[in-house]
């Protein structure tokens, strides 16, 4: 299974897609400043409502978040309203 999350910028959209399958090395997600479990759905957020997606792998990741970051970190930040 995978999510996307369709991002319009500037006349431009990107797509960021997630696996979602049931496993052992999902990413870490982290939504304004809050850390969410493993069954977070990426879909429940609005793309619209979307600031910045930043993207943290390997020794960064762990470094920042620790351990349960192994697998990568996806921070998203929303608007603020």
């Amino acid at each position: 299974d995978e999510q996307r999350v369709v991002i319009k910028e500037k006349n431009e959209e990107k797509v960021v897609r997630f696996n979602t399958e049931a496993s052992d090395d999902k990413p870490l997600f982290v939504i304004d400043g809050e850390e969410k479990g493993a069954d977070f759905d990426m879909a429940s957020i609005n793309p619209d409502d979307i600031e910045s997606i930043n993207v943290w792998k390997g020794e960064k990741a762990i470094e920042k978040y620790g351990e349960k970051a192994k697998n990568g970190v996806i921070e998203v930040t929303t608007k603020k309203k």
